[in-house]
């Protein structure tokens, strides 16, 4: 193609694509549609740029999500115009809420369209407003515009997208027809004169330092002073985003000889190197609560356990919430006191100054009902051969070498690893999608995490929840390492079989309001997307196809068959036994 043929949309588009490779993003997720099909077009013709194309706009979304968990980079969404954009909008409230940075460039018609009952014509503007950190309508490309207008508004976003309170942001992309990228009249040369160094170079238009939050140097004082001065501290871990937030944290609980309470989603919770953790945390608060703190000291996010959160709500010793963004999050107005800054760099300073804690008073009480508890689970893997879904919880935990991920969907999944799930040494990194807490896109975010990370991967997910992203199953054939999809159907919502609803409505209007039984399996939903399939049915079978498919590091969809009922009499039966032992019964 002559350069003076190429369309004003052709080359607003290529210069879009080749800012975003400037910017290095990690990959572009996009599914195919007419009205953003110039931009597609550009960005997947671009050599340095990697593109998905997935059919599902809502998949596409939650897996551009799981990119950007494992790069900490934004990653790019890119859809058409109409309901397409809309089905965009459960991955970024997950994204928004946890502080995943994301770009969404959503192709939309021109103002004249606006407001006239034009086919696929929505509005897009603000869509997503309530949850992105900016957004933009972009004006439909046009020669009177300077073409470092999109560099620079490329560059905000970016920037918008990583700064101190991370999170999606918005371009809304007009572009108006004829959508081809051939037109004659434009002097290219002309028309690109402005932006002549950076044509030259191979950086972005314009570099944005974003602002970090920074502890006072009086406040860093005071926390340090309040932690030496504790006497019977307890150090809680809540989920993080970034792999040098977790360091710091591990670094800070080594440091300080204190109970350590660590949430599943910290990386931190099946971590055997750890000395002061307390893993069965959980179970422990369910047969004794005789702790008495001076201190809680609270890093990261919340935690997936209520009973945790609850024990802490009811101390009557100070909080101290330590966290690195300006989101509010104390849904209980516990926190006494809350410090926004870099827990990086609040961490290599008080290891400068060589703060410590006096050995907390309860560690040992602490140590010895965790250890009684772990008697108890062990004792449960070895009692039978039936499959339930706390063994599966322990023993996915106990077979996951380090170089695997682990992505744990929501409802059941995570809730029994956290409370079940054995320590060991090197446990390799731990993902959730706890933002919103949704059982929708789980598995796109697992298969976009394990391309981001280029890392193995076994998500341990729930019916309803493969359900919600079946299209998803694609992602997994398709992934360029492999993802073990670990399955538990029990026929419905199995969480909700633990609710108050369970006893009190009756059964069949439980079931049809609660249960939701589906009656599948998801042998011939592995056959239609070309992925292996197992269906255990013993404990012994499900270790040695998991462990198979370790050792051969193939991508695998085993499902779990479970019972609801049995389930919840499982979960009754060892917390009647780890009572009884905590609480000194015969």
């Amino acid at each position: 193609m002559n350069p003076t043929d190429k369309s004003i949309q052709a080359v607003w588009c290529e210069l879009i694509a080749e800012e975003l490779a400037r910017l290095s993003t990690p990959s572009i997720c996009m599914s195919s549609g007419a009205r953003s099909g110039l931009l597609a077009v550009a960005l997947a013709r671009h050599p340095q740029l990697e593109c998905v194309m997935h059919v599902d706009e809502r998949a596409s979304a939650f897996y551009a999500l799981g990119l950007a968990r494992a790069t900490e980079r934004p990653a790019v969404w890119v859809t058409t115009s109409g309901t397409a954009v809309a089905n965009g909008l459960p991955a970024v409230v997950e994204a928004s809420q946890d502080g995943i940075p994301m770009l969404l460039l959503t192709a939309d018609r021109p103002p004249e369209l606006r407001d006239t009952g034009a086919n696929q014509t929505i509005t897009q503007v603000g869509l997503f407003s309530p949850y992105t950190r900016w957004h933009a309508d972009i004006p439909c490309p046009d020669a009177a515009i300077s073409p470092a207008y999109i560099l620079s508004v490329l560059d905000q976003a970016n920037a918008r997208a990583c700064g101190p309170n991370p999170g999606p942001v918005h371009l809304n992309l007009m572009f108006r027809e004829p959508l081809s990228a051939v037109a004659g009249n434009l002097d290219l040369e002309d028309y690109l004169n402005p932006v002549q160094r950076w044509l030259e170079g191979h950086a972005p238009w314009s570099r944005l330092v974003p602002a970090r939050l920074e502890m006072a140097a009086s406040e860093r004082d005071a926390l340090c002073e309040r932690i030496m001065k504790a006497s019977n501290a307890v150090l809680c871990v809540g989920r993080f985003q970034r792999q040098e937030e977790r360091e710091a944290a591990y670094e800070l609980a080594q440091q300080l000889d204190v109970p350590v309470i660590a949430d599943i989603g910290s990386g931190l919770r099946l971590d055997a190197s750890m000395l002061q953790l307390i893993p069965y945390a959980d179970s422990v608060l369910l047969g004794t609560t005789d702790f008495a703190p001076d201190l809680i000291l609270h890093v990261g996010g919340p935690v997936v356990s209520k009973r945790i959160q609850a024990w802490m709500d009811s101390q009557s010793a100070p909080v101290v919430r330590i966290k690195t963004h300006p989101r509010k999050e104390d849904p209980h107005h516990r926190a006494d006191w809350v410090v926004e800054g870099e827990l990086t760099a609040w961490v290599r300073d008080i290891s400068r100054r060589e703060v410590s804690s006096p050995p907390a008073a309860d560690l040992h009480a602490w140590r010895q009902a965790s250890t009684k508890v772990q008697a108890i689970l062990e004792a449960h893997e070895q009692s039978r051969d039936d499959l339930d879904e706390v063994f599966v919880a322990a023993a996915v935990a106990r077979l996951r070498p380090s170089r695997f991920g682990l992505f744990l969907g929501n409802s059941m999944p995570i809730r029994d690893m956290d409370m079940f799930a054995g320590v060991q040494e090197d446990p390799g990194p731990v993902v959730t999608n706890r933002g919103a807490s949704g059982i929708d896109g789980c598995l796109s975010t697992a298969c976009g995490w394990a391309r981001g990370a280029q890392q193995p991967l076994i998500a341990v997910l729930g019916d309803l929840a493969l359900l919600h992203d079946l299209t998803a199953l694609d992602y997994v054939r398709r992934s360029p390492v492999p993802v073990i999809v670990v399955i538990i159907n029990n026929n419905g919502g199995g969480i909700f079989s633990f609710l108050p609803a369970a006893t009190e409505v009756e059964e069949e209007l439980f079931e049809e309001c609660f249960g939701t039984p589906h009656n599948m399996d998801f042998s011939a939903a592995a056959q239609q997307f070309g992925v292996a399939y197992a269906c255990p049915q013993t404990r012994r079978e499900f270790e040695q196809t998991l462990q198979s498919a370790i050792t051969e590091e193939r991508s695998l969809l085993i499902e779990v068959r479970a019972d609801r009922a049995g389930n919840v009499e499982v979960h009754r039966q060892l917390q009647a036994q780890i009572v009884a032992v905590l609480q000194g019964e015969p």
